[in-house]
């Protein structure tokens, strides 16, 4: 097993031109928030009379939940719009994101690091392989090998990594219960494997 060198490459691609926004966001959004908060205001102010006057009918519950229900839904759907424009009225920035308003596109630096810098998964797991085959020279013992710090599953697959490429043999041929061994000395495998 050789190491292979893993590149990321990255490139930068700017901002498409904003397009035109559609009818639907000019005029049936605004439109229908018009009729959610009205039918709002209408209700609390209904509940309100029935309320002065002495007149409480089951209507007027179910009219203020639908009218509480819907405004908690509206707000939650319209929250970041609403927290950006507090912002814009206030002049302060609320959620702390480094803007007033709407904080416009962002940007992820995908490569912070130099590639030499960043430790690859594949560089992690063949670290860990020449651990296990150093363990392993030690004590093939499960008990062992998991004292060393080896979870099952990792066990498993570098024994079988091993068995495959001729490095390990079962002690008795094809039976698994004498336990397995390796076939050649540490140093030798780990120069084979780096």
């Amino acid at each position: 097993m050789g190491r292979r060198m893993q590149t990321i490459e990255t490139r930068y691609q700017p901002p498409e031109p904003e397009r035109p926004r559609p009818v639907t966001e000019y005029v049936w959004i605004p439109a229908l928030r018009a009729l959610v908060s009205g039918a709002l205001v209408t209700s609390v102010i209904v509940l309100a009379y029935q309320v002065f006057m002495g007149i409480w009918l089951a209507w007027t519950v179910g009219a203020f939940l639908w009218a509480l229900v819907t405004s908690v839904i509206w707000a939650l759907s319209t929250w970041r719009g609403l927290l950006w424009g507090l912002e814009r009225a206030t002049g302060q920035d609320l959620d702390r994101d480094g803007a007033i308003g709407d904080p416009g596109g962002r940007y992820v630096l995908v490569n912070a690091a130099p590639p030499g810098e960043v430790e690859q998964p594949v560089d992690r797991a063949h670290k860990r392989l020449c651990q296990f085959v150093e363990a392993a020279g030690n004590s093939t013992a499960q008990r062992d090998l998991e004292a060393q710090g080896f979870v099952r599953d990792e066990i498993q697959m570098f024994r079988g990594l091993l068995l495959r490429a001729g490095y390990a043999a079962w002690k008795s041929g094809t039976s698994k219960r004498d336990g397995w061994a390796l076939t050649r000395p540490v140093g030798v495998i780990l120069a084979k494997i780096e």
